[in-house]
């Protein structure tokens, strides 16, 4: 049942409880939202397909990151680095933010922003962790209405590149060797023959 109340700003209180189900309550600018929503509430209780969402509406990021510190972060090699990782996203602009608020433009916004101060590397393992802990929040934490905003976003690329580079560059190194020791030319071509070593990639691409 809903029960109705005006309160002394003008905002229209409206409280539903039904047995089995958690109160629900939230306040309204007028009383036909009000209602609205309560009969929406109501009719979801009704058919059972009702899910509260109130946790992940009023849990931070940085609250879920400290119980994940507690709770996780021990049971996994590391810790000290998450531990420092998870510090510096505490103070970061998602940290104050409501996980059920945090959507996939807020997380390439901070992808974005932090690509400008380190490594893509540094922002590939930011964004895993983030994305760790909403499954984590899915998963263990009640909260299996709760959307991963991590998932639809792209991830930086700057590790494949870089990886690459440093090996065409040795790849240019052991060449110009090969023209001195004919031994390292055998090796060259044995290694290209083998993809599976980074320098025999690099090498069969380029031919």
């Amino acid at each position: 049942m809903a029960a109705f109340r005006k309160l002394s700003n003008g905002k229209w209180f409206v409280r539903v409880r039904r047995n089995g189900y958690p109160e629900q309550s939230q306040a309204f600018p007028t009383r036909p939202e009000a209602e609205l929503w309560a009969t929406d509430i109501e009719s979801t209780m009704l058919r059972g397909s009702f899910i509260c969402t109130k946790e992940s509406e009023r849990t931070t990021l940085a609250e879920a990151w400290e119980r994940y510190l507690k709770e996780i972060t021990p049971t996994k090699k590391g810790a000290k680095r998450e531990r420092s990782r998870f510090m510096l996203l505490q103070k970061s602009s998602l940290g104050q933010r409501y996980l059920a608020s945090v959507r996939g433009v807020d997380i390439a916004t901070y992808r974005d922003a932090r690509l400008k101060e380190v490594s893509p590397r540094t922002v590939q393992i930011e964004m895993a962790t983030i994305s760790h802990l909403y499954t984590i929040c899915r998963k263990e934490w009640g909260m299996e209405y709760l959307t991963n905003p991590v998932a639809s976003v792209r991830s930086p690329q700057g590790k494949l590149w870089r990886s690459r580079a440093v090996h065409a560059l040795c790849l240019r190194r052991r060449l110009r060797i090969s023209w001195i020791n004919p031994q390292m030319t055998q090796i060259l071509i044995t290694e290209a023959l083998t993809k599976t070593n980074p320098f025999g990639r690099c090498l069969a691409s380029a031919v």
